[in-house]
């Protein structure tokens, strides 16, 4: 499930949560579509590869995985000293 993917931190399966999690997020979203309202005509639909759902009950939960997935990463780097730009003293 690759919402997530414009963030650059991969996809849920990553983030080691349990599988049954990771599989009953995928059922809400794959196959998700939407349609868009231009000069007042209604678009064709179109499939939502990437981003979560406005509203959704889960949306916060999902960003602050991505969050946490993302400091953590940088945290990692860090004390490798794999930051670019950043030297270690």
């Amino acid at each position: 499930m690759k919402k997530y993917e414009s963030s650059g931190e991969g996809n849920l399966e990553e983030y080691k949560e349990p599988k049954k999690t990771v599989s009953m997020i995928k059922g809400l979203y794959e196959g998700f579509k939407c349609h868009v309202i231009h000069e007042g005509r209604l678009t064709d639909s179109s499939h939502v590869t990437t981003g979560i759902t406005e509203g959704c009950a889960l949306s916060p939960t999902l960003f602050l995985l991505v969050l946490d997935n993302t400091i953590n990463s940088h945290r990692r780097q860090k004390e490798r000293g794999t930051m670019e730009n950043d030297k270690k003293v």
